[in-house]
């Protein structure tokens, strides 16, 4: 059984999305956080929660030369 549903990419970010989601599938929708598990500057923590989504493949590419 699905708990929930993560949304990532740019598509994500779309006014409505979330909310159709919840409504359709009646489960708890999540925005992906690509950067909840990296440091950066605090100053930045604003704009990667607005835009994070969009980075969810980039930042997933990046870190796998790091295994």
């Amino acid at each position: 059984e699905i708990d929930a549903v993560i949304l990532a990419g740019g598509s994500a970010s779309l006014p409505g999305f979330k909310k159709y989601f919840s409504e359709e599938f009646g489960k708890e929708v999540i925005m992906a956080d690509p950067f909840s598990g990296l440091d950066y500057p605090q100053i930045l923590t604003e704009k990667l929660k607005k835009n994070g989504p969009s980075f969810a493949v980039a930042i997933g590419l990046a870190l796998q030369s790091f295994e």
